[in-house]
């Protein structure tokens, strides 16, 4: 009875120490994000989103304010995301893909 007791403990010991170790590497990969970081990714995206919705635009052989009217949005909104000075809301994101025939996700690649 005790060596089954024994080996029931080291079985509870080693488990514990793989959960330590586990939630001390998920600790030390996973860092809080600074408000730095966070504008500097915001900025980034809102650049590859501006390239591309120009790319795309401009490949669809589309004006702003045509790609404006077939996406049911106002051109002055297309022009503030293509210069990188407004970060849409998720619906002008998928009405933009819409117009545009591609995925959401295909707007948003880098």
């Amino acid at each position: 009875m005790t060596f089954v007791l024994t080996k029931c403990c080291l079985k509870v010991r080693t488990s514990v120490r793989k959960l330590i170790i586990v939630l001390f590497m998920a600790k030390t990969i996973v860092r809080k994000a600074t408000e730095a970081t966070l504008k500097r990714e915001v900025k980034d995206m809102r650049k590859v989103l501006a390239d591309r919705l120009f790319e795309l635009r401009t490949d669809a052989d589309l004006s702003q304010a045509k790609l404006a009217e077939i996406a049911g949005v106002d051109r002055k909104t297309i022009n503030r995301i293509e210069n990188g000075h407004f970060s849409p809301a998720l619906d002008t994101i998928v009405r933009l893909s819409v117009a545009l025939g591609i995925a959401p996700s295909a707007l948003l690649a880098k």
